[in-house]
């Protein structure tokens, strides 16, 4: 447990530990010196419960750098001002191993690449209730989620709005190599920037029981829509009780799919119960 504090400088991670705000989100904020925030260097397994996880103070890197083979498990956390090293990277930046966001908010990363999130390689990342919101990109694309380079991606109940890229504002699946990314009742906001959801080269995304305010006017043959996704102009609250909860609920209801949320996963970003809606991370 943290003690609550402001806790700074960069954090490396040699073996396995469970990091958790001891009086809950808000008490404990991590920020960088120089480089990554916090890294995984030797760590097997990673737990990060209740943080606000800022990126470096100066200088560029990750909030969160994963480049070695390790299992991370972030929850409840706020990831926020990190500033993407090389190619990308800004909240997130993982190279190798698996990363598991769940009830996260990514918001105000930067990089040229995957402004909240850039999965390159074999690698693995699963988001559940998890808002993207105000991150972005100045190079190719993926203004919340870069997946390259053989990645996979699993995106559910998460919401999107505002975030920034030439190519794919929310999502760009590309590379040679190809990734793939799975997006299930998922809601793309009408403040989200321009294409929303991209693929190049061989990148796939496969959308599933979301709602988005548009696709491309040819859909690209990387991406893979049917009958469920609904194309609507949503927008989301900024303030109040609940952030990020949709303007007008009633919109999203019977769009979402139950049973695609497993066991401890039913609940939205702040915890209660999903009555009616399941679409979005707040219901």
């Amino acid at each position: 447990m943290l003690a609550p504090g402001m806790y700074r400088g960069a954090n490396v991670l040699p073996e396995d530990i469970r990091l958790e705000a001891a009086k809950g989100l808000g008490s404990v904020t991590l920020i960088g010196g120089r480089g990554a925030t916090l890294s995984a260097e030797g760590a097997s397994r990673v737990h990060l419960v209740n943080l606000v996880i800022k990126g470096p103070g100066q200088g560029f890197g990750a909030a969160v750098q994963v480049y070695q083979q390790c299992d991370v498990l972030i929850s409840g956390c706020v990831i926020t001002a990190g500033r993407g090293r090389g190619e990308g990277g800004g909240g997130v930046d993982l190279q190798a191993g698996r990363v598991r966001l769940r009830r996260c908010r990514l918001t105000h990363n930067v990089a040229l690449q995957g402004g909240a999130v850039r999965a390159s390689g074999v690698v693995r990342l699963e988001a559940n209730n998890c808002v993207f919101a105000d991150n972005r990109v100045e190079g190719k694309g993926g203004g919340a989620i870069f997946a390259a380079a053989g990645a996979s991606a699993s995106l559910l109940g998460c919401t999107f709005a505002g975030n920034r890229g030439a190519i794919g504002s929310a999502v760009l699946a590309a590379g040679r190599m190809g990734a793939e990314v799975a997006m299930a009742c998922c809601l793309v906001a009408d403040s989200e920037g321009g294409l929303s959801i991209a693929t190049l080269d061989e990148g796939q995304v496969a959308i599933r029981n979301s709602v988005l305010p548009q696709l491309a006017a040819k859909v690209s043959a990387g991406i893979d829509v049917d009958a469920s996704v609904r194309l609507r102009g949503v927008g989301v609250q900024r303030s109040g009780k609940s952030p990020f909860a949709p303007s007008f609920p009633v919109i999203l209801r019977g769009i979402g799919q139950p049973e695609s949320f497993p066991d401890g996963d039913q609940a939205d970003l702040y915890g209660r119960s999903r009555a009616e809606v399941w679409v979005g991370a707040v219901a």
